[in-house]
């Protein structure tokens, strides 16, 4: 969306195929684009680019779940819903 800031999560096309993934991203993204719920962040397209594929979403602020170890307690699920 013009002069929104979005989250964009990109994947490498070989590596999807290599996973046998192209078609669970796609069929994923689709599904996301068409969920609707005050809990989800809305999926603003997706498709595929020269070796890319992607997914373009609203941006959810407060940091990346990429650090968060997992399992997590039941208290540190809490917090992170919170955040939402």
């Amino acid at each position: 969306r013009q002069g929104q800031r979005v989250a964009l999560k990109v994947a490498r096309r070989r590596d999807l195929l290599a996973a046998r993934g192209e078609s669970d991203f796609a069929r994923e993204s689709a599904a996301a684009s068409a969920a609707t719920h005050p809990g989800l962040l809305h999926v603003w397209g997706h498709g595929a680019a020269g070796e890319s594929s992607w997914l373009a979403s609203e941006l959810a602020l407060g940091g990346s779940l990429a650090k968060v170890r997992l399992p997590l307690a039941p208290g540190q699920v809490h917090a992170l819903l919170l955040q939402a």
